[in-house]
């Protein structure tokens, strides 16, 4: 890493903000060219956002002892950002607040962890979420992250706990779209709940 990348993030990680949009938009030509590649897959703007913090995301996580170039680092992070972005579109559509219905999701709804014990959607998400005003966004923050899970666990939750807005599915009636046991269900939601707290977790270090 050159001396210039290590003063960058060095001012970057101290909070200077002058200094991380002046990065910021000296990579908007790189944001727009991965974001071109997905043309069509999902709003530009939307994609050019989840680049940007992508992007940013970079910044706070780069460890040069990886082996990873910073560049490269970057295009990676950004690139994932913006894939997320067109899974989370694929998931749900953004309604307006007319459209918002009642009951299918909230973030009080129950869940049974990796444990037994009960707990809900508020607390698998960190402090800083909560913080949203917006229940809608927050329910996409927790979407982001499913959508990264593997296949089959990010299948059963999404079916069980009704993320997909057809409305929550028994384990009988997901374990028949999933052509598999509700054993086998009930294993990979529990598989699948504490890797969506692992992964939550992660983000927050």
């Amino acid at each position: 890493m050159t001396t210039d990348t290590t003063t960058l993030l060095y001012q970057i990680r101290r909070g200077d903000r002058r200094v991380l949009e002046s990065f910021v938009r000296r990579k908007q030509g790189l944001v727009d060219r991965i974001a071109s590649r997905f043309q069509g897959l999902a709003d530009h703007e939307d994609m050019i956002s989840a680049g940007k913090l992508g992007l940013m995301r970079a910044v706070a996580r780069y460890d040069p002892k990886g082996g990873m170039p910073f560049n490269v680092f970057c295009r990676r992070s950004i690139e994932k950002a913006i894939r997320r972005e067109i899974d989370r579109t694929e998931l749900i559509r953004t309604p307006s607040d007319a459209e918002v219905p009642v009951g299918v999701f909230s973030l009080d709804d129950t869940v049974v962890d990796e444990e037994g014990k009960t707990t809900t959607f508020h607390e698998l998400i960190p402090d800083t979420k909560l913080l949203l005003p917006d229940e809608r966004a927050a329910k996409m923050e927790v979407l982001a992250e499913v959508v990264e899970l593997p296949p089959r666990e990010r299948a059963a939750l999404i079916l069980t706990y009704g993320l997909d807005r057809r409305g929550e599915l028994t384990i009988e009636a997901a374990a028949a779209e999933m052509d598999c046991s509700p054993a086998a269900v009930k294993r990979l939601r529990k598989r699948g709940l504490k890797m969506l707290r692992d992964r939550i977790e992660t983000e927050e270090v």
